[in-house]
């Protein structure tokens, strides 16, 4: 009876242990917050001034894309290792801890003025560091709905918030990307890409098409 006894205490104490050497090793498991760990190449910890605004835009803007998830469009960006005002080394996620993707509706203007959409999601980055995971706007929720001007929030999955304004009697179903910001409410921290530093950086229009 002691043999069985410790038999299965050896069991469950090896599973314990490997379940938790899975769980950090897994891209399901936490994922690492240590600077270091950024690829160099992504690593602004040496610059400051003007040329670490820059190298964050151009970084922003060069690991960005637009993904498709189950009813969702994401707009993903590049992520990156940074210097805080005393010199630690730091995530980009870490300082800023809210995205805001601002967006101008193609082909629909009343007055001259284009419908507009901002998105606002948390700041996190993949478990790989180098991506600030999709931003998702859900589509098919927002088709869903009576278009008007106002704040819509969505809390299943990864929370969003989507504000619009100068709506018509249909959705737009086609968006460009105008503006980026990262933001720090808590400590008035932000970086700002603007409608001209986007299609400078980038070369050509980020569209998110709702078709």
């Amino acid at each position: 009876m002691k043999k069985l006894g410790m038999t299965f205490f050896l069991f469950a104490f090896s599973f314990g242990v490997g379940y938790g050497i899975m769980l950090h090793t897994s891209a399901w498991g936490p994922v690492t917050r240590d600077p270091a760990a950024i690829r160099q190449v992504y690593d602004f910890s040496n610059l400051s001034g003007s040329d670490l605004t820059a190298a964050m835009k151009k970084r922003l803007l060069a690991g960005s894309a637009i993904i498709r998830e189950k009813q969702s469009l994401g707009v993903e960006l590049g992520h990156f290792a940074m210097a805080k005002i005393t010199g630690e080394k730091t995530l980009a996620c870490q300082e800023f801890k809210k995205v805001v993707l601002r967006f101008e509706a193609e082909g629909i203007a009343t007055g001259g003025e284009r419908p507009v959409m901002e998105v606002e999601g948390a700041c996190e980055f993949s478990p790989d560091m180098t991506k600030i995971n999709p931003i998702l706007i859900p589509v098919d929720k927002i088709m869903a709905e009576k278009p008007s001007d106002g704040e819509i929030q969505y809390r299943e999955g990864h929370a969003v918030t989507l504000r619009f304004r100068g709506l018509t009697e249909e959705w737009p179903t086609r968006w460009l990307l105008t503006s980026i910001r990262l933001s720090n409410p808590g400590e008035q921290k932000e970086l700002l890409i603007d409608s001209e530093e986007v299609s400078q950086i980038l070369g050509r229009p980020m569209m998110v098409n709702f078709k």
